[in-house]
């Protein structure tokens, strides 16, 4: 390979959208399985511009619901999904996949983290049936409130949607 090529290939592989920090890794072995990752992917991904708008509604309604939860329901703890909205467009783009290969069930288990969006984007749990089982939980003293959103107790804080709107 001429010097330009390699120029040209390392350019577009670490100056690219997505950065890798892999660097501080301490076991060599690790750290060069990751470089070797890095460097052999496809930098471009070339996906037409309706993926594109299909990925960014995702990601917008993900963040969108996010920022609704932190101004409506101050103080309550939601393990929110921040910095991790990445992950509803993995899980639909699992989702078709699935349908692709002929899965027929799938079984989900995860943490705290973002499990609202989860609900809310992925499994498309209606917002009016999500917000009414939210627990009253705040504890003006605590910066945070206490405790978790409660998503199967029957009540729900003051001026919540009720149900049947």
């Amino acid at each position: 390979m001429k010097l330009r090529e390699m120029i040209d290939s390392l350019r577009k592989i670490y100056t690219d959208t997505i950065g890798v920090e892999y660097m501080h890794i301490q076991n060599p072995h690790v750290r060069n399985w990751v470089r070797e990752r890095v460097e052999t992917r496809q930098p471009d991904f070339g996906l037409s511009q309706k993926t594109q708008r299909v990925i960014l509604g995702e990601l917008m309604e993900a963040e969108s619901f996010e920022h609704f939860l932190h101004t409506r329901y101050v103080g309550q703890k939601r393990f929110g999904l921040e910095g991790g909205e990445s992950l509803m467009v993995v899980l639909n783009a699992i989702l078709v996949d699935c349908s692709v290969h002929g899965v027929q069930d799938i079984v989900m288990g995860m943490a705290h983290r973002g499990r609202l969006n989860v609900i809310a984007n992925f499994l498309k749990k209606p917002l009016t049936a999500m917000f009414s089982q939210f627990s009253e939980n705040y504890i003006p003293e605590l910066v945070d409130g206490d405790g978790d959103v409660n998503t199967t107790s029957g009540t729900r804080p003051a001026g919540a949607p009720s149900p049947d709107m």
